[in-house]
């Protein structure tokens, strides 16, 4: 048996935020973030995926959790090291993770 912790009315919601000192906004995910299903099982926990950019040997992903907000990562193919040539097309996948904060 699987216990969910997610909130289960919006005024569970809204006391849930009161009680972490934030709004119901605050705990909701940006637009253009889904669910990471594997993770359902605990609200605060649960991580919602966001748009990914990858170029010339690297990707930017990113993440939103009600805990931390928006987060990315920035990842080299393997053990390459990205090339200095493609830092402006990181930067500009950067600035757009950045724009959903």
């Amino acid at each position: 048996m699987n216990t969910i912790t997610l909130p289960a009315t919006i005024q569970d919601l809204g006391d849930y935020a009161e009680a972490q000192g934030k709004t119901i906004v605050d705990l909701m995910p940006p637009n253009g973030f889904t669910l990471d299903k594997s993770t359902f099982g605990d609200y605060i926990a649960g991580y919602w995926d966001g748009p990914s950019f990858q170029g010339d040997g690297w990707k930017v992903t990113s993440q939103w959790t009600a805990e931390h907000g928006v987060t990315f990562y920035v990842d080299g193919n393997r053990d390459n090291a990205i090339q200095g040539a493609e830092a402006g097309k990181i930067a500009a996948a950067l600035a757009e993770v950045s724009a959903l904060i």
